[in-house]
């Protein structure tokens, strides 16, 4: 179950005063994804 998934949902978040950067945050901590960083860099 995808929580925030549909266009009507996050705008429903946006006139209730969310930012973008918020509703971003509450969709990965919501939907349990795992951020990863990834260097591309390579070690010298």
């Amino acid at each position: 179950m995808v929580i925030l998934g549909s266009r009507e949902e996050r705008v429903k978040l946006l006139k209730a005063g969310f930012t973008g950067k918020d509703i971003e945050i509450l969709y990965v901590f919501l939907n349990l994804y795992e951020v990863v960083g990834v260097d591309w860099q390579e070690m010298a």
